[in-house]
């Protein structure tokens, strides 16, 4: 790019936020200006690193497209402004600067897509809790840095990311099983076989975890990142809750809110309690 044009950046990473998140775009649309395009183009990158690798086919297009998104941000933490080509690109590297997010968690992302394509089913607890750091954890952990004010919880916002992975492995396990993907690790099965008992384990890993993160959300500015935070660790609650009542039914049938249920959240969430 021959020279930075940062409005039309953050109006391109708000639209990638919208057309692949609409849920996280409007969540955020009421935050402070900074924080939000902020958000959005942290969250542009990852959608467009994720979505690119799921719509490339052959293993060559597939490492060339992680190759850009990996240029990406090199080029961002070195400031190299004049090599940008990618729109995101002005947007991305200012919310880096301001609020100085360590390059580790974008590189643990980029882990975390590289793992989730040539997945492998973990062997113990352990190595499902570092997969859901690298699928998710990290990327709560950007956003904490720009959510947060002095004391960032890292480790809350881990916590958070964990928890949301693990709902959605409980949420989907029968889709990942037909497509041959066990998230859960070997010694949870019984028999080679995932059953009610092992999606308890998930069930009850992941409200662990989300446990954590409520301690973290007091660490968040009161200009509607406590809120935003809470909405995000609500929804993953009551779909660990829906879960849990419909039991082995998970197994055949993919779990998800309503837009009745989600509405249901956003009062509750006001008080910033679990």
């Amino acid at each position: 790019m021959n020279s930075i044009d940062y409005k039309h950046s953050h109006q391109v990473c708000s639209k990638i936020t919208q057309h692949y998140s609409k849920s996280f775009y409007y969540l955020f649309r009421f935050l402070p200006e900074a924080k939000r395009q902020a958000l959005y183009a942290t969250h542009a990158f990852t959608m467009i690193t994720t979505h690119g690798m799921k719509n490339t086919h052959t293993p060559g297009q597939k490492q060339m497209h992680f190759k850009k998104c990996e240029d990406i941000i090199k080029r961002a933490y070195k400031h190299d402004r004049k090599y940008f080509n990618h729109a995101i690109e002005p947007a991305l590297e200012q919310a880096i600067s301001r609020y100085e997010i360590p390059e580790k968690f974008f590189n643990d992302f980029l882990t975390g897509v590289h793992l989730s394509e040539y997945f492998k089913q973990p062997l113990e607890e352990i190595n499902l809790i570092e997969y859901c750091h690298y699928a998710k954890g990290c990327i709560t952990q950007i956003y904490s840095m720009i959510l947060a004010h002095d004391q960032v919880p890292l480790h809350e916002a881990d916590s958070l990311g964990i928890a949301l992975e693990l709902s959605r492995i409980a949420a989907q396990i029968n889709l990942d099983q037909k497509a041959n993907k066990t998230y859960v690790p070997q010694t949870w099965l019984e028999n080679g076989q995932v059953t009610s008992k092992t999606l308890d384990k998930v069930v009850q890993t992941a409200e662990n975890f989300n446990a954590v993160a409520w301690r973290g959300i007091n660490l968040l500015e009161k200009d509607g990142s406590q809120y935003a935070a809470t909405v995000v660790s609500l929804t993953t609650a009551r779909i660990l809750r829906k879960i849990k009542n419909k039991g082995s039914a998970v197994l055949e049938k993919t779990q998800q809110l309503t837009f009745f249920e989600k509405m249901l959240i956003l009062p509750k969430s006001l008080s910033c309690k679990p």
